[in-house]
């Protein structure tokens, strides 16, 4: 988001939220969902008032989330059942389980390449890995390659179908400070250089799209967190989680999620402690060496001029499920993003894809 923000591409959808009933219209949806929404150029806004509405706020609704997520930890319960241990529920149990469960042949658990920085949200401690690439990770789970893999709450459809084992999701596991994930997923941004008749279109089929029995079958076919709360109540989900309660876990774990890591130079930044978190995983170096070389490479990056962010962010809060605010503090953006452009014939909208 932040990049098409910076490049003046997307418009907020303020003005809709507030026609469409504000606050009581965002109830409907899970709002710890709307962290990556948010321009974060502000620290204004009352919980009790209309302020993120209002057009003389600065803070500004960006974007719409469409096909959440959050990474969660899929485990080969029958590996586990013949090695006579029980999943991992926090990192020093996620070191001695993935040390226990590696054998000659494979490592305690896989993490996908591409997406390291995003799990590094939820884990930042070394264990046995095996690294993989993001395409085949979850079909080489389902061949029962490793014992545990961390991937988007988006492969559950696909575990769900071929997996020939008994298995489960689980949340990523706890830190000293308890649970914790970055928000991934898809959104919708409403493109600025279209009219407004195209955006008021483009608008309508944001919403037609996450009405609840649509964020349903979106959630069923594709195993992302339905944006909608009433898409819980439709049948076809209570179908889907009757048969597979872990469509729930990524669901639940947004209790414990924030927004995306933003920053100064952003895209970048990203890039730097990926690449330097691919390294470690390769075994191509040490913990203190990709301690050094990416604080060092970051830093550099934040420090330099931005071709990323507007350079006026600071922190912000957002709303959470309770009304409440979940300090964002350090979070300068939303979801480090590239836009694929969904015409329609009616008017520009993109769906912004970063998880």
């Amino acid at each position: 988001m932040v990049e098409l923000m910076t490049k003046n591409a997307i418009i907020p959808v303020n003005k809709y939220v507030k026609e469409a009933g504000g606050w009581n219209f965002l109830d409907q949806f899970f709002r710890s969902m709307f962290g990556n929404e948010i321009n974060r150029q502000t620290s204004s806004a009352d919980g009790d008032s209309y302020a993120l509405f209002e057009a003389t706020t600065q803070l500004k609704l960006m974007g719409w989330p469409m096909m959440p997520s959050t990474p969660v930890l899929y485990v080969n319960m029958d590996m586990f059942t013949d090695a006579g241990i029980e999943p991992p529920n926090d990192w020093q149990q996620l070191v001695d389980v993935a040390k226990r469960m590696t054998t000659p042949s494979r490592k305690g658990r896989g993490l996908p390449d591409t997406w390291t920085d995003w799990i590094y949200g939820a884990t930042c401690i070394p264990v046995p890995l095996t690294p993989w690439t993001w395409s085949t990770a979850i079909d080489d789970f389902n061949a029962g390659k490793f014992p545990m893999l961390y991937f988007t709450t988006g492969g559950i459809s696909k575990v769900k179908t071929e997996a020939n084992f008994t298995w489960t999701a689980k949340y990523c596991p706890a830190g000293t400070h308890g649970f914790g994930v970055n928000q991934g997923g898809g959104d919708f941004h409403i493109f600025d250089n279209v009219s407004e008749e195209q955006q008021d279109a483009a608008w309508k089929l944001v919403q037609y799209l996450t009405t609840p029995e649509n964020a349903a079958l979106w959630s069923a076919a594709s195993g992302y967190i339905a944006v909608n709360k009433g898409a819980y109540d439709t049948e076809i989900m209570k179908i889907v989680l009757q048969e597979t309660p872990q469509y729930l876990v990524a669901r639940n774990q947004l209790d414990y999620s924030h927004p995306q890591m933003m920053s100064n130079n952003i895209m970048a930044v990203r890039e730097a402690l990926k690449g330097n978190l691919d390294e470690l995983v390769e075994e191509k170096k040490s913990i203190a060496e990709v301690q050094a070389d990416g604080q060092a490479e970051m830093v550099a990056l934040i420090g330099a001029p931005s071709t990323s962010t507007p350079s006026n962010t600071s922190s912000c809060a957002c709303p959470s499920e309770g009304g409440d605010r979940i300090s964002s503090a350090s979070l300068l953006g939303g979801g480090a993003c590239v836009g694929l452009t969904l015409e329609l014939g009616l008017g520009g909208i993109v769906f912004a894809l970063f998880a």
